[in-house]
């Protein structure tokens, strides 16, 4: 979940002192999401590449990787987000307790970060990889856009900034990938 990009804007719109608190929430929550999409991704990229030309496969292949994420990221996000007070304790120890609140925040947004990865191993292998780079500009926009105007509620409204803008490139990049498939929605 973004914002490593912004740091000094974040710093002269807030100070330091919450800029590090942001920075140890971000991390807490995403260092694991990150090793899961890595991961998800090595395997899938070089998979999804082989059958590219393959719409049925690719598209069935497709499914099973968004409801395999769906089926352990999503109760894992739901959860992180629950007890986000004693990972924070556990992690950071009892000072950091100014981290609960962006930490459980950024939480809910761990799904969409892995979904995101999803898409963009199907773009890649696909061969489509100049159709998403607006998106991806796009979305620093929407970080930044989403930061600053979160930032008037403080770290907590930071991360709820940042959440909608990873909301955002999501469903374009599940958009793009949908359309690559000549998938629907449902």
């Amino acid at each position: 979940i973004p914002v490593r990009s912004s740091p000094a804007m974040m710093a002269r719109w807030m100070g330091a002192a919450p800029l590090g608190v942001y920075g140890r929430a971000r991390q807490i929550m995403v260092s694991p999401a990150a090793v899961f999409s890595n991961a998800q991704s090595k395997v899938l990229f070089p998979a999804m590449a082989s059958i590219h030309d393959d719409r049925q496969r690719l598209g069935r292949a497709f499914r099973r990787a968004t409801a395999l994420t769906a089926t352990v990221v999503m109760p894992a996000s739901v959860l992180a987000s629950l007890l986000a007070p004693e990972l924070v304790a556990v992690v950071l120890g009892p000072r950091w307790t100014d981290a609960v609140l962006p930490a459980r925040i950024l939480a809910l947004g761990i799904f969409f970060h892995s979904g995101q990865h999803l898409c963009d191993s199907l773009i890649q292998a696909s061969g489509k990889v100049y159709r998403r780079a607006w998106r991806q500009g796009l979305y620093a926009v929407l970080v930044g856009a989403g930061a600053w105007a979160g930032q008037q509620w403080g770290i907590g409204g930071v991360a709820c900034g940042v959440v909608g803008a990873l909301v955002i490139h999501f469903l374009m990049m599940s958009h793009l990938a949908l359309g690559i498939l000549e998938m629907r929605w449902l």
